[in-house]
């Protein structure tokens, strides 16, 4: 139970930590693009990348304190980006090829890191469940 319970705190963070990663490299390089494009870039309030921020390091937080409700925290946090990309993929269908692919690409991504981290947790409690019967 201890190997599977360090296992998943290690996958939590280091799925955590990339996926933030990449949420902080996209609003750093942004001004870069509209350079690149010589458009002036909008007035921009980065208020959703800030919520999916904080939702990691809660999720971190939580995995670390061994909360019951981390569980939902980590799975939900890359299901949500998921059940968008598959809207997206609907949506666009027909309309925009590059749409299409940008949701595979990032449906794909979410879809793998949330059922791993489902499998994990679902795991775990199997070993819980199994230790407590005996």
């Amino acid at each position: 139970m201890k190997t599977l319970s360090v296992l998943r705190l290690t996958w939590v963070i280091l799925a955590n930590i990339s996926a933030g990663a990449l949420i902080v490299r996209n609003i750093l390089l942004e001004p870069q693009m509209y350079v690149l494009l010589q458009t002036s870039a909008p007035s921009r309030v980065y208020v959703l990348p800030c919520i999916g921020l904080l939702l990691l390091i809660t999720g971190i937080v939580m995995e670390l304190k061994r909360t019951t409700a981390a569980k939902y925290v980590n799975i939900g946090i890359f299901l949500l980006p998921t059940i968008y990309a598959v809207w997206l993929f609907i949506v666009s269908n027909g309309t925009s090829a590059e749409a299409r692919a940008f949701a595979f690409l990032l449906g794909g991504a979410c879809a793998t890191v949330t059922l791993i981290t489902w499998l994990m947790y679902a795991r775990l409690g199997v070993e819980n469940r199994n230790s407590a019967a005996d």
